[in-house]
């Protein structure tokens, strides 16, 4: 009798393969498919078990060559599946008008959407690495993207971690009215719908930076920042630091209200009480304020000492600078080629001695210093809760009071307050 050639049996397997699968195409095709399969091994197994030892082995191998093959046959589009896993709750994937409910894991696809209802998540694990937290009351939709990957965020919200993407490439989330593209970051994005119909969409990055476009502008969101895009109007960002964002604030109202009164916009000054004679101060100052030594170096110095010293981009970076008493280093490599001599930088100063007078050891008094009439600058001041105003002139402009805090803010012809040298 002719021995059976490793052609023959991998033929069989193929052949019974397909007649065990055939009219499986469903939606439950792939676990039909590797219960057919597993089956089919072990009968295999067991038949190689009654033939000679030798023999064994090409056999074995020729069954599991099967699975790979058929697979890929059945199933062309499995390399671009990202998959879905259920954390807790309820969690349906919607193709069309039918829906599936997942009870641990499953396959995703272009033109699906993800539904999870109240108190469920489910995370969404990318071939590239990335990863998609669903939070609950969220409906998440899959769709092509020419230039990587895309989703459209119908309602709630997600959790992106996008794992860095190939060049030419990015990761995209799409809500009514805005995009967010990314190449590699760590981000969230909320759909939130408002009482009178509109939606806005919030975007909290972590770390890495994102782009949000709304209206038909853009911004770039760095770490730490927050944006807003409102349906059809350009988006707004704010840092998650308050103070940082207080700062962007007075930096625009600054601008607005110059441009009102036909004057120069000053650098605006935050100033909040910390006791005995310090104060905490923010304020805006130039890459050009700063002298440049040979070494590369920036160096700023202050006129009065500080305990501490931080430099803030307006996006919200921090630029690293060593602090000693009045005098401050910035390295040049540390500097972004970006940044020009005319950029804006945001300065943080802490227990400054010298700004404040302190009489009777209870009474702080502040003193502006004259100055051009053509400018406005803006002097914003934090006072304690039961803080009493003796006299402030010229008259705030806006004055906000909490248990804790009192904040004034008034508008001042002054260039600037002499801060440094």
């Amino acid at each position: 009798m002719k021995p059976e050639s490793h052609r023959d049996i991998f033929e069989e397997n193929l052949e019974r393969l397909l007649q065990a699968a055939a009219g499986e195409q469903n939606a439950q095709f792939q676990e039909r498919l590797v219960r057919a399969v597993r089956k089919e091994v072990g009968e295999q197994r067991r038949a190689v078990r009654r033939r000679l030892f030798l023999r064994g082995f090409p056999a074995a191998v020729a069954a599991a060559a099967v699975l790979a093959l058929t697979w890929v046959l059945l199933n062309p589009k499995s390399e671009s599946a990202d998959w879905l896993q259920l954390m807790y709750g309820a969690v349906e994937i919607v193709d069309g008008d039918s829906s599936k409910l997942v009870m641990t894991s499953e396959p995703v696809r272009t033109g699906q959407s993800v539904r999870t209802l109240s108190g469920s998540k489910a995370q969404i694990l990318m071939n590239d690495g990335s990863k998609l937290m669903v939070m609950p009351r969220t409906v998440l939709q899959i769709t092509d993207g020419r230039r990587g990957s895309t989703f459209k965020l119908q309602e709630g919200t997600v959790s992106i971690e996008a794992a860095k993407q190939r060049r030419g490439r990015v990761l995209a989330i799409e809500t009514p009215g805005a995009r967010i593209r990314t190449l590699g970051t760590v981000f969230e994005v909320r759909l939130v719908k408002r009482p009178d119909g509109t939606r806005q969409t919030r975007v909290g990055v972590t770390s890495g930076m994102v782009e949000l476009e709304s209206g038909g502008d853009k911004v770039l969101l760095g770490a730490q920042t927050e944006g807003y895009a409102e349906e059809g109007r350009s988006p707004q960002r704010h840092l998650a630091n308050a103070d940082l964002d207080e700062m962007l604030r007075l930096l625009h109202k600054n601008a607005e209200l110059a441009q009102q009164l036909g004057k120069k916009a000053g650098s605006p000054y935050l100033f909040e009480v910390q006791g005995a004679g310090t104060t905490a101060i923010w304020t805006a100052a130039r890459l050009s304020d700063f002298r440049q030594a040979e070494n590369g170096e920036y160096s700023l110095r202050l006129k009065s000492p500080a305990s501490q010293a931080r430099l803030f981009t307006l996006d919200g970076i921090e630029v690293p600078v060593r602090s000693q008493g009045r005098d401050l280093q910035i390295d040049g490599s540390a500097v972004s080629p970006a940044l020009s001599t005319d950029t804006r930088l945001i300065l943080e100063l802490r227990e400054v001695r010298g700004m404040l007078r302190v009489e009777n050891g209870e009474v702080v008094r502040f003193t502006r210093p004259t100055g051009a009439s053509d400018v406005i600058t803006l002097l914003q001041f934090r006072l304690p809760g039961q803080a009493s105003i003796e006299h402030i002139a010229p008259e705030p402009i806006e004055v906000n009071t909490t248990p804790n805090r009192m904040t004034i803010t008034v508008a001042a012809n002054v260039q600037g307050l002499e801060v440094w040298e």
